[in-house]
């Protein structure tokens, strides 16, 4: 039977924990915006758009705590992994339509004011929506019975700082992708 290190576990489970905490967390400060993007994916009716787009952020948080409590972290991770699915599958969907100009609706680091002020989505978007399937995949694995060490913490804190800090990064890159085509010119 495969097993993984516990450590990887550990990793797998902070990152995503503060990832999409921290995405939760900026949907619900800018609702109205994060609202006005889950519009404007036009795959729900409008009437009940109101009311089904904060469930997005309601389930990114509690799937998130989720992750931290071990008897239900499977149930958390899968449940993140089916969001990330449902958010693959509307990107795909609407860069398929040709609608490109829409807010991405992520609510990562990067909070956009207006749907106006949105750099708008592309395949990197859906690319980033398979990293974090991806980061959330050790979660899921069963863990071998080993002592954890303080080196293997200190491996813990500085691998979910850099999955953070590269979270971070490319969270910037999209929203600034449109200024950064136009430096060329």
């Amino acid at each position: 039977m495969f097993a993984l290190d516990p450590v990887l576990r550990h990793i797998s489970v902070a990152a995503g924990a503060i990832v999409f905490f921290l995405s939760a967390l900026t949907k619900f400060r800018s609702l109205a915006v994060f609202t006005a993007a889950f519009g404007a994916y036009r795959l729900v009716p409008a009437r009940l758009t109101p009311y089904a787009a904060p469930l997005i952020p309601v389930l990114e948080a509690g799937f998130a705590v989720g992750l931290l409590y071990a008897p239900i972290r499977p149930f958390a991770a899968l449940g993140l992994q089916c969001l990330l699915g449902v958010f693959a599958v509307a990107l795909l969907i609407n860069l398929l339509r040709g609608n490109y100009a829409i807010d991405c609706g992520c609510g990562g680091f990067v909070e956009a004011q207006s749907a106006a002020a949105s750099s708008g989505i592309g395949y990197w978007h859906v690319g980033r929506v398979a990293a974090l399937v991806v980061l959330l995949w050790p979660a899921l694995q069963p863990a071998t019975e080993r002592q954890v060490f303080l080196l293997d913490y200190a491996t813990v804190f500085f691998a979910v700082l850099f999955i953070v800090g590269t979270y971070y990064v490319v969270d910037l890159l999209l929203a600034n992708a449109p200024k950064l085509k136009n430096l060329g010119t």
